[in-house]
């Protein structure tokens, strides 16, 4: 199931940003007949041609999975750079949409707490 709803996707975004199997194939440094076979499913890619493509795709490695219906980029890209989202917190299990002044303020008291806690861990060093 996973390696058909790969295919499909891949297929599906690669024609929606008008680029060809070739172009895919280049982009990739394989040949079009290896490409192919990924959009026929009968070859996988590994892990880090599916990284490739999830970012010359502009989408996400859980989308073409099929892990999620959600097509937009992670946060996180290259562990580097962060792509625009909504602000988002977890708390348990519970993901929680925040407004931008709830994000801001949650920073801040993260921030204040950490600063607080590395001076205690300072502080109990020294005696």
């Amino acid at each position: 199931m996973v390696v058909i709803m790969f295919s499909k996707r891949l297929a599906e975004l690669r024609r929606q940003q008008n680029k060809t199997q070739q172009e895919m194939a280049d982009y990739l440094g394989i040949t079009r007949p290896a490409f192919t076979a990924y959009e026929s499913g009968t070859r996988e890619p590994d892990y880090k041609t599916l990284i490739k493509l999830a970012d010359f795709l502009n989408t996400n490695t859980d989308y073409l999975l099929g892990r999620t219906d959600n097509p937009s980029p992670t946060i996180f890209s290259n562990n580097e750079s962060i792509r625009e989202e909504a602000n988002v917190a977890y708390f348990g299990k519970t993901k929680e949409e925040l407004t931008e002044e709830e994000a801001d303020r949650l920073k801040e008291e993260l921030e204040m707490y950490r600063a607080l806690k590395e001076k205690r861990m300072r502080e109990n060093n020294v005696t």
